[in-house]
């Protein structure tokens, strides 16, 4: 197989030289935010004010203050795109992603591996591995802790997103709760650019 794309995504969060260390989508508690804390307490706390020493407080606060009015000068010189404020946000389930997870797994069961295999004509080829590159911004922000795309040696119009999520139920919620308007868009640029419906498989440890 050859490699289109590699990205690791989302790394583990935390401070562990402090003590300080995160999960995200940990099992059993429902809520997806988990933060273990050990050994001494306080440590982020004194880098925060590591720089005080050097400027005082006032000075920091009167930077900031500054900061703050010149950001309605940036979006007169930069301004956002005209579709900003156009963005579908409806969040529901995309068509091609229904599954019931009463039916395939362990809600805990993990890591979760999704293999989707797109055969695309050589004329779409590049518009595929762009509206992939969208596609893989949107399984990262909803929970992909890491993607990529191949290509087939044997066939080169056949491409594999594989993609890997932390647990059952986050690949649930990322379907189900965390798929907006424009995600489904994007999914369906994908699927049309391709020459049959796509494939999708799913993967737990052996």
């Amino acid at each position: 197989m050859e490699e289109v794309g590699v990205d690791q995504g989302a790394r583990p969060f935390g401070d562990p030289q402090h003590g300080v260390v995160g999960t995200v989508g940990a099992c059993p508690e429902p809520g997806g935010l988990h933060v273990r804390h050990a050994g001494r307490s306080g440590g982020g706390v004194r880098r925060v004010g590591v720089a005080a020493p050097a400027f005082g407080y006032p000075v920091r606060l009167a930077a900031s203050g500054l900061l703050l009015l010149l950001i309605p000068l940036s979006i007169a010189m930069w301004p956002l795109p005209a579709t900003m404020g156009n963005l579908d946000r409806t969040i529901e389930p995309a068509k091609d992603a229904l599954i019931d997870p009463q039916e395939r797994a362990d809600p805990c069961a993990g890591p979760v591996t999704v293999v989707t295999t797109y055969r695309v004509d050589a004329e779409h080829e590049a518009d595929s591995v762009r509206a992939m590159a969208q596609v893989r911004l949107f399984r990262l922000r909803t929970g992909a802790t890491s993607w990529r795309m191949t290509r087939s040696l044997e066939d080169p119009n056949v491409f594999t997103e594989v993609y890997t999520l932390p647990t059952w139920r986050e690949h649930i919620r990322q379907e189900r709760d965390r798929t907006t308007g424009e995600d489904r868009k994007l999914l369906a640029r994908a699927r049309d650019l391709a020459r049959d419906e796509p494939v999708t498989s799913w993967h737990l440890p052996a």
